[in-house]
């Protein structure tokens, strides 16, 4: 390792207190609103997953008395602090993508899809902000 990299890693720890910096966690439940109100859980695979990387996810959307939808399965680190599902083709040959980005903290994400409508409907969307719900003590 570089002189220059030891210094630029020891500096980072003193800034962090003296510990490394730690990717937040991804697992939790978070609510928000989009099109339709939105609720989402997402469960960290037990060790030995035999994808690195997987979680089980869960996200629901809904408009009373309008529309409401659902997409559940194995979501996969796409990047840093990056989760996607993507769903089986439907009977149109769609593929549902539901893509996660958390904030730094791991507060919040906010949730973006693509080609998802037969999973929804028109009226709703799996797209918004959501925020971490605190566990229950």
């Amino acid at each position: 390792m570089r002189p220059t990299s030891i210094a630029v890693i020891a500096g980072l720890a003193v800034l962090n207190g003296g510990q490394a910096l730690a990717e937040p966690k991804l697992d939790g439940e978070f609510r928000g609103r989009g099109e339709g109100r939105l609720t989402l859980q997402v469960f960290a695979l037990d060790d030995p997953s035999p994808v690195a990387g997987a979680y089980f996810v869960s996200l629901q959307t809904a408009l009373p008395n309008r529309c409401t939808g659902q997409v559940t399965g194995i979501a996969r680190t796409s990047a840093p602090l990056t989760l996607t599902l993507r769903q089986k083709p439907d009977e149109d040959g769609d593929t549902c993508e539901v893509v996660l980005r958390y904030t730094s903290d791991g507060k919040g994400l906010r949730v973006d899809e693509n080609a998802c409508g037969n999973w929804h409907g028109r009226e709703c969307a799996f797209e918004g902000k959501l925020t971490r719900v605190p566990p229950v003590p």
